[in-house]
């Protein structure tokens, strides 16, 4: 019988998904959750995805799958085991922003947002100091995404 959540994992239908082994070029959306065995057994959830078009693993279901998992070319069950939710993070770009206008674009940003997103300021300090300035009056963290990308500030929420 199929479900809309998980038993093993903390994924729902409707979910987007990649797969362990094939990385993040695997996109698919979760249609449903099926039992193949016994419940108590962790190893025996698959999920039914649709793996989405135009995507590098179009047609996936087509030859690589065994024949009682496929359903059509971009639909069939896999293993809740092999699968991960992906998380998709809200982006405010602020390219082509003049300094004097970062400030209100930034809160309207941020008020509507769930945590954590991202903001792109590209190298300019003041654009850097700006942003940050605001998201410190919201009360969460801002850092840089990473050491090879210093234009673009992740915010997440302060939890000291």
């Amino acid at each position: 019988m199929q479900r809309s959540k998980s038993r093993v994992k903390e994924l729902i239908t409707g979910d987007l998904v990649t797969h362990v082994l094939y990385g993040k070029e695997w996109v698919g959306i979760i249609v449903g959750f099926l039992d193949e065995g016994p419940e108590d057994s962790l190893h025996n959830e698959k999920a039914l995805v649709q793996i989405q078009p135009s995507t590098k693993y179009d047609g996936f279901f087509k030859s690589r799958v065994s024949s009682k998992n496929k359903i059509n070319e971009n639909l069939g069950f896999v293993s809740t085991n092999w699968l991960f939710k992906l998380d998709i993070m809200k982006t405010l770009d602020l390219h082509g922003t003049r300094h004097k206008e970062v400030d209100e674009k930034v809160r309207q940003f941020l008020n509507f947002i769930t945590l954590p997103c991202q903001i792109i300021t590209g190298n300019s300090p003041k654009m850097k100091e700006i942003t940050k300035k605001v998201v410190e009056e919201y009360g969460w963290l801002c850092k840089e995404k990473d050491s090879f990308n210093h234009g673009t500030l992740v915010i997440t929420q302060n939890y000291s």
